[in-house]
């Protein structure tokens, strides 16, 4: 009887531990899960911000781009000012008297 009592007792203080580790296997678990979840949502921002950072870096390039273009349109309307402005010094220099 004693021997029963003795082996009942350890397989008792056994399902305790056993019970201790799953009840700390699903604390770390749930852990876990929060982590995922926490890093599942970073990822969706993430993404969104880099969506973001696309769109505006593509309008930079966009504006980048009209800006050249414009400056390539001055600096041919100089470079035509700068051509008729020398037609006209050779005009006056030819009515010139000498």
């Amino acid at each position: 009887m004693a021997r029963a009592h003795a082996v009942a007792t350890a397989l008792k203080e056994k399902l305790e531990r056993a019970e201790t580790r799953s009840e700390r296997a699903d604390a770390a678990l749930r852990q876990a899960e929060a982590e995922v979840e926490d890093l599942a949502a970073a990822i969706v921002q993430t993404r969104r911000d880099l969506e973001m950072l696309q769109s505006q870096t593509a309008a930079k390039e966009a504006e980048l781009a009209a800006s050249e273009h414009r400056a390539k349109d001055a600096e041919c309307r100089a470079e035509n000012a700068d051509a008729a402005i020398q037609r006209i010094m050779d005009a006056i220099r030819t009515q010139l008297p000498v």
